[in-house]
């Protein structure tokens, strides 16, 4: 989400078509802000991002460590996750700086209740480094080059032997048996249990692009 968005006086309205329009439940959908954007925008701003929040709209904040956010912004912002920039995870277990930078930001998200998302992973060694500091989940072409959504849901279905036809318990009971994702992901109301009931009666290519934007990576990119 751009500065001009948030600005624009009906970006919330915009939001709220945009749902209405293609059937996808508000919390299937994950709309990212620099904390750049943060410090630029005045209250309203605030204002907006608790409105969406109030939709069921969840709220990540990117690039978190290269802008100059405050344990203010962290208290006052409306926020789901924090997403390591790929410039911290590149030096990650090689680095000692970089590795703490990564381990001081997963614990403050946690401290705050937030999931973390590291970007940029791009190497077995990362992924295993950051999941090791706890990590909550991950993105990078370790796990896939970006692909659009009907190649990616085929990529979804592909790897997980995932039949059109399945049902929300099948599936959780191949993730399961394969060891994919942990057991606690997969209680009734987690991120990956909800995606996967979103990801089931999704059809149309539009629909499934909005979803897998937020939700491709949680498949691959379970750190923990």
């Amino acid at each position: 989400v751009s500065s001009v968005q948030l600005g624009s006086g009906h970006f919330v309205a915009d939001v709220k078509r945009a749902l209405e329009e293609s059937g996808l439940p508000a919390d299937q959908l994950e709309l990212e802000i620099t904390e750049r954007i943060l410090l630029q925008r005045d209250a309203s701003t605030l204002a907006e991002l608790h409105e969406l929040r109030a939709l069921g709209v969840h709220i990540a904040m990117d690039d978190f460590g290269t802008g100059y956010s405050s344990m203010s912004t962290l208290r006052r912002c409306p926020m789901d996750v924090l997403k390591i920039d790929r410039s911290f995870v590149a030096g990650v277990g090689k680095i000692t700086k970089d590795t703490a930078i990564c381990a001081s930001i997963i614990d403050l998200g946690h401290s705050f209740g937030l999931d973390v998302v590291a970007e940029g992973v791009e190497t077995f060694e990362q992924r295993e480094h950051l999941a090791r500091l706890g990590c909550d989940r991950g993105q990078g072409f370790y796990w896939s080059q970006a692909v659009d959504a009907a190649a990616a849901t085929a990529m979804l279905r592909h790897n997980l032997h995932i039949p059109p036809a399945s049902t929300v318990d099948e599936v959780a009971l191949v993730i399961s048996q394969r060891k994919q994702v942990p057991a606690r992901a997969m209680a009734d109301d987690s991120p990956v249990a909800t995606m996967l009931r979103g990801l089931l009666r999704i059809r149309s290519a539009d629909q499934a692009a909005l979803l897998l934007q937020n939700a491709a990576v949680a498949f691959g990119g379970v750190l923990t």
